[in-house]
């Protein structure tokens, strides 16, 4: 899996990460820990299954938008 930031304080960065799952938060330990205020500390997890990467929202206060819809 390739990650990409679009926008915010990744905005440019790229990063493989093979088929191990993504965690994205405010907190240490995780995968990706951007400084963004919005995000919570354990904000969402990216999978890879198969083809396809799975958006799980890990109980953040803000949501996880995907293609400009929320998961929750």
């Amino acid at each position: 899996m390739r990650l990409r930031g679009e926008s915010g304080p990744v905005s440019g960065q790229t990063s493989a990460r093979g088929g191990e799952p993504v965690t994205i938060g405010r907190q240490a330990g995780n995968t990706i820990v951007p400084n963004a205020g919005q995000l919570s500390r354990q904000h969402s997890r990216l999978d890879l299954q198969g083809d396809q990467v799975v958006v799980t929202d890990l109980g953040s206060a803000n949501g996880t938008p995907v293609l400009r819809a929320a998961t929750r």
